[in-house]
C-alpha cells in the first residue's frame, strides 16, 4: 500500500472512500470523435529548453522511457510485482522441418507492441474519498496502464483491453 493511500484511509476525517478504474481513449482520430460524440485528452505540447520528443503521443514516450529504464513498471495495478523489460505482446509458433533428418523443429517469434498503433487506451487506478471535516471530494491516482486492444476475440466477438504493464504517477498534491 502507498503512504498516501495508507494515510488517507486512516485519516479519521475520511468517511468514504472507494477504488475505481477508469479507461481513457487517447490520440484519437477526430473524424471518430465526431462520430461518437467523444470528448478526449489531447495532446499538449511542451518544450523545455528547445528540445523536442520525436513524437507527440503519450505512449511513445511512456513506452521509450519503461524500454530504457527509466520508468519502473509492474505486473499489476497495485505495484508490487516488477515488470521485466521482457513483454509477451505477441508470439507467433513456427514449425519448420530439418532437411536433412526430417526432424519437426519449433521457433518462437516475439513481437514487440508499437506503441502508435497498438495503444489506443489508457487504464487509471484510482483512490476517491470524502473528507467529512473539509466537505470536499479527493482523488489519489494510484497506478496508469498503458492498454492493447487485443483485435483476436475471444468471447461475444467482443475485444479485450489488456494492460501492457502498470506504473505510478508522482502525486504532488492531493485533488
Amino acid at each position: 500500500m502507498l503512504n498516501a493511500q495508507f494515510n488517507i484511509i486512516n485519516d479519521p476525517d475520511i468517511v468514504w472512500a472507494a477504488y475505481i478504474t477508469q479507461d481513457w481513449e487517447m490520440d484519437m482520430p477526430l473524424s471518430k470523435e465526431w462520430d461518437s460524440g467523444v470528448i478526449t485528452v489531447k495532446h499538449v505540447p511542451v518544450h523545455h529548453g528547445g528540445l523536442s520528443y520525436s513524437s507527440p503521443l503519450l505512449a511513445d514516450l511512456v513506452y521509450d522511457a519503461f524500454m530504457s529504464g527509466k520508468l519502473p513498471v509492474y505486473k499489476d495495478p497495485e505495484c508490487t510485482i516488477p515488470q521485466d523489460k521482457y513483454l509477451d505482446y505477441r508470439t507467433d509458433t513456427i514449425i519448420h522441418f530439418d532437411p536433412e533428418t526430417f526432424e519437426e523443429l519449433i521457433a518462437y517469434a516475439y513481437e514487440e507492441p508499437n506503441p502508435e498503433f497498438d495503444i489506443n487506451f489508457w487504464r487509471v487506478r484510482q483512490l476517491i474519498y470524502y473528507n467529512k471535516k473539509t466537505a470536499l471530494w479527493g482523488a489519489e491516482v494510484l497506478s496508469i496502464a498503458p492498454v492493447l486492444h487485443n483485435k483476436r476475440y475471444k468471447d461475444n466477438d467482443v475485444p479485450e483491453l489488456i494492460p501492457l504493464f502498470w506504473f505510478r504517477p508522482v502525486n504532488h498534491a492531493r485533488n
